[in-house]
């Protein structure tokens, strides 16, 4: 994961730990490529996560389809470690429980609420993932909120660890 950001007239590549500056656009391209070291990136809409402690958090919903029918498992925080951007364990990340994550965030009501959200978000999301991909017995989706309370889904994982 790589975070751009235009700053003042120039621009930023936050990458793990190391931000690179770029004084103009074809600069920052040509970091970047060598940044991502042969390795295909995907392009998206970047997205100001709420945050704890000024780290960002984002949500993991897993299901798992037990005798013909989903079962939500887990709803769980990923808190990033001090000074990144993203928020994988294995990168550091603290696992925290989703409820209690929301409700160190979002007044009691909102947070109560953006759960109920998430959950029927993800209910609706599984059976166009089912047609799509016929036979998943699991799915991992990852969410993000935004500080107006938005919700965003990240990505799906068909195989969540």
């Amino acid at each position: 994961v790589m975070r751009v950001a235009k700053e003042g007239r120039g621009y930023t590549c936050t990458r793990m730990e190391q931000t690179h500056r770029f004084s103009h656009f074809s600069a920052l391209v040509v970091g970047i490529d060598k940044l991502r070291i042969q390795r295909p990136y995907l392009i998206q809409q970047g997205i100001q996560l709420a945050s704890i402690q000024g780290r960002p958090v984002d949500y993991r919903v897993k299901v798992v389809k037990e005798g013909g029918k989903w079962e939500f498992r887990a709803v769980v925080a990923r808190h990033a470690r001090p000074g990144l951007v993203i928020t994988n364990l294995c990168k550091g990340g603290t696992l925290l429980k989703g409820t209690e994550a929301l409700r160190m965030i979002y007044p009691r009501r909102l947070a109560i609420r953006k759960r109920r959200e998430i959950v029927e978000l993800t209910q609706h999301c599984i059976p166009i993932l089912e047609r799509r991909f016929p036979g998943i017995g699991q799915l991992g989706f990852d969410y993000g909120l935004d500080w107006n309370g938005r919700i965003w889904i990240l990505e799906v994982n068909t195989r969540p660890q």
